[in-house]
């Protein structure tokens, strides 16, 4: 006959509670079940945790998954509120009164719409195959890149220099007021300020310059154009208008004689040509601001399959 109280059954005891085991086994799982305290967080939405790696493991795998297309949704969404933006702008500068404020506002919205587009495809390059670029700029060529000279007609120039002491007044408006849109990147609104507006090519739209500095490269450039105009077209000038341009140019680079006019002094006849100019700008400056609105068409929007190819997806 076995006695049982001989032979006792080992028990197995966990040393945070008072709960015993018949074996090791049970008592190992216990332990780390009830009372360990190690987790494993999620690195990619950095929200859930879990008590065994492998738990973790599965869930991240989900969870990128669910990232990539949270990101791809939201670029989207961007892109849906970026264009609604850009529609507005093109309706009010259809109004008849369009201002400038309103033009630069949309050069702007231009400019952010194409450096959104860009950051979009670098950053989703690990995840996405870039396919297209869409760069829609209005082309303004900055003050001092004009290639006047060759933008103009034989018969034009002519007109310009038959003007002869005027020429330079009318060349000024012809390539900036005229029918160029492309040349628009000068603006005077305020006649009374010491700043005008001036195209910046790196950032897409017109910024605030000082009237001086800028009247000054603006009479620099197109003297240079209309003394190429007038070597250019020398034979088909008479002897009169000739004297007259060159009169005109020597005037233009006379720094030390000071210029009156009518009752008014200045410096020298050169300053008295940016004053005549700046007003003439200010004068034009309503047309050529709607031109410019006129000219200025709305990116189209980012189509997202068109930008990006997404991976295949397991929902």
């Amino acid at each position: 006959m076995n006695d049982d109280s001989c032979n006792p059954v080992k028990m197995y005891s966990c040393t945070q509670c008072s709960s015993t085991f018949k074996n090791y086994k049970s008592l190992w799982s216990h332990t780390h079940r009830k009372h360990n305290t190690q987790t494993f967080k999620c690195s990619i939405c950095k929200e859930k945790e879990y008590k065994h790696r492998q738990s973790l493991y599965k869930h991240e795998k989900t969870c990128k998954e669910t990232k990539n297309a949270h990101d791809l949704e939201m670029e989207r969404m961007k892109q849906t509120t970026l264009q609604l933006k850009l529609e507005l702008l093109k309706q009010r500068k259809q109004s008849e009164n369009i201002s400038f404020k309103v033009v630069n506002r949309m050069l702007k919205e231009r400019s952010s719409s194409n450096n959104t587009m860009n950051h979009s495809h670098n950053t989703n390059t690990n995840s996405y195959n870039t396919t297209h670029n869409h760069n829609h700029y209005t082309i303004i060529v900055p003050l001092g890149e004009e290639n006047v000279l060759a933008s103009l007609t034989t018969e034009e120039k002519k007109a310009i220099l038959d003007c002869r002491l005027g020429a330079l007044d009318r060349l000024v408006e012809t390539v900036h007021c005229g029918s160029r849109d492309e040349f628009k990147n000068v603006m005077v609104t305020n006649d009374k300020s010491n700043h005008m507006h001036r195209f910046d090519k790196e950032k897409g739209h017109f910024v605030a310059a000082s009237k001086y500095e800028t009247m000054d490269r603006l009479i620099e450039c197109r003297t240079s154009d209309l003394a190429d105009s007038c070597r250019e077209l020398s034979d088909q000038l008479d002897k009169r208008t000739k004297e007259l341009i060159q009169k005109l140019l020597t005037q233009l680079d006379d720094d030390e004689n000071g210029y009156s006019h009518g009752d008014k002094l200045y410096a020298n006849y050169r300053a008295y040509q940016m004053a005549k100019t700046s007003l003439l700008l200010y004068n034009h400056h309503e047309e050529m601001t709607k031109a410019l609105g006129n000219m200025i068409d709305p990116p189209a929007p980012a189509a997202t399959n068109d930008i990006i190819e997404q991976r295949p997806m397991r929902l």
